[in-house]
């Protein structure tokens, strides 16, 4: 559980990646409706729903981080905790074409 937080901070932070388990599911959602005729009505909410999803387990981590003993250099806290949340803002204001495009690779 340590290490996927940590590798989840690592992937998003040193890769500029989003950790593709958080999206999985969205994805496999995405894939089934990819090829019908698919409308603004049906995507749209799951785009909304996924960026929500996507925006809430970056929270859970940054969380994470503000209490995590295994920091305990105050500086390396503040600078994680400072990238993470730039990360956090820059997402918010992507659409899912731009973040499903920094989808970490399997």
């Amino acid at each position: 559980m340590v290490y996927e937080k940590h590798h989840r901070a690592e992937t998003i932070i040193n890769k500029g990646r989003i950790p593709k388990v958080w999206l999985t599911h969205y994805e496999n959602k995405f894939s089934r409706i990819d090829g019908e005729s698919v409308d603004d009505e049906r995507v749209r909410p799951l785009e909304i729903k996924s960026k929500k999803k996507l925006l809430r387990d970056l929270d859970h981590l940054i969380g994470y981080f503000q209490k995590s003993p295994l920091l305990h250099d105050r500086e390396t806290r503040q600078m994680l905790l400072s990238r993470l949340e730039e990360a956090r803002y820059s997402w918010e204001q992507m659409n899912w074409n731009e973040l499903s495009a920094l989808m970490e690779d399997p």
